[in-house]
């Protein structure tokens, strides 16, 4: 029997009851009820945790989708702040406004890169600490919506100054 189950708890518990057994077998037979009761309480716990951590998972899985929404917008919208507290003309062309404003692309750039790191690190945090294995697809994921949030909310927002 003892071959049938990896388990090293369950292996432990059968070398217990048999020398229970040997040693007094009435006396053994409610430490064995005990024992069956102790093992059905801690499956009922396990079953619990298990239910628990799908449900963070999902949490998890929730917030790496949202993540890169809230970043990629609020990120999009910070660098026309600098356009309108700097009065700058845009007139509708972002080329112009780039080649005349190197500032502009610095702040646009570190703006980007900032929110970029801090979306790859708290995904890669996120995911290890719920053992999920994929890890760099929902991160690659993650990151393209970021990206493709970032340009359209800064070119949306830009089109309206």
């Amino acid at each position: 029997m003892k071959s049938e189950m990896n388990s090293t708890r369950y292996s432990i518990i059968l070398d217990i009851i048999k020398k229970l057994v040997v040693k007094n077998s009435i006396e053994a037979s409610f430490k064995i009820r005990r024992i069956l009761e102790f093992l059905n309480h801690h499956q009922e716990l396990e079953k619990k945790l298990e239910a628990i951590f799908k449900g963070e998972q999902f949490k998890t899985f929730l917030f790496l989708f949202i993540l890169p929404f809230i970043l990629g917008i609020i990120g999009g919208i910070f660098p026309s702040f600098f356009i309108i507290l700097n009065d700058i003309d845009v007139q509708g062309n972002l080329i112009y406004l780039f080649s005349l404003n190197q500032e502009l692309i610095n702040g646009v750039l570190l703006v980007f890169l900032f929110l970029l790191f801090c979306l790859v690190i708290s995904s890669y945090y996120f995911l290890k600490i719920i053992n999920y294995e994929r890890r760099s697809f929902l991160i690659l994921i993650s990151v393209i919506l970021y990206i493709f949030l970032f340009l359209m909310s800064f070119l949306n927002i830009s089109n309206f100054i």
